[in-house]
This record gives C-alpha cells, sequence and structure tokens, in this order.
C-alpha cells in the first residue's frame, strides 16, 4: 500500500490530468478545497465494505453514497460530517491524513455548503477519483510483482 501522503499527491496529479473540476472561474480559488474534500470522500468510497450495504438490484451503491452525504451535510462541522458518514457506511476509520480534515475545517462553511447543495456532483467525482486510485494502485503492485 502506498503512504497516505504520496496517494495524496498522486490524486491532486489526477485532478491535472483527466479528473477535472469543472468550475465557475469564481470559483477556482476554491479549488484546492474541493480537491482535498473529493480526495476525503474518495477514500471513504474505497474503505467501505459496498457488498454488504448496496445488497439488493435496486439499491445502488451510488444512490446510497449520495444520500449519507447529504444527509451528514446537516452537521455543525466537517469532523462531525466525517463521523456521520463513517457510522452511516459502517466504518470504524479511513485512511486519510489528518491534515487534509483539518484543512476542510478551515474552509468548512465551503465544504458544507456544497456537499448540501451537491452531493449528487461530488459523489460521483470521489467515485471517479477512487477508481483512479485503484487503478492506479494496482498497476503499483503489477510493477512490484515484475520487478
Amino acid at each position: 500500500m502506498i503512504g497516505d501522503e504520496q496517494e495524496w499527491t498522486d490524486a491532486r496529479a489526477m485532478f491535472q490530468g483527466g479528473l477535472r473540476l469543472g468550475l465557475d472561474p469564481k470559483d477556482e480559488p476554491k479549488r484546492v478545497t474541493f480537491e482535498a474534500m473529493i480526495y476525503w470522500l474518495a477514500k471513504v468510497f474505497q474503505a467501505v465494505d459496498w457488498k454488504k450495504i448496496a445488497r439488493s438490484k435496486t439499491v445502488r451503491r451510488e444512490d446510497v453514497f449520495e444520500h449519507v452525504i447529504k444527509a451528514a451535510s446537516t452537521q455543525a462541522n466537517v469532523r462531525r460530517v466525517n463521523d456521520r458518514i463513517c457510522e452511516d457506511l459502517g466504518l470504524q476509520s479511513i485512511q486519510v491524513p489528518p491534515r487534509i480534515l483539518d484543512g476542510l475545517e478551515q474552509g468548512k462553511a465551503i465544504v458544507l455548503r456544497s456537499l448540501r447543495l451537491e452531493p449528487v456532483y461530488f459523489a460521483l467525482k470521489a467515485m471517479d477519483l477512487a477508481d483512479g486510485l485503484w487503478k492506479r494502485l494496482s498497476k503499483m503492485k503489477g510493477e512490484k510483482q515484475d520487478g
């Protein structure tokens, strides 16, 4: 497993590559906050055992994830949102550098408002990033086994 700091660096590189954020010019100063928020949600998404949660064919993991994000966004701060999301998805903890959550806490007004108003967008972006991080990790494991 790659370290959290290296993974965060890789995630930032993915934002510069194919995983673009469709930001209005007025939202450009918030880019790092949005990237950190999507990374945090991607790490949550990766940690969930979706086989236990989305068991029926009518309940999709995307819908569950979006609903949990929206429900948690009513909390008073980002740390409490994180606790609520983890609790609702059956997680004890997640592997995110604490500085990421600390940074999100500093911009909590933007984070909470964005999650409350656009949970589907941020859930989809997080799932995209999670998929990219999984592929990158699989590629790195394959290179280690070959080398």
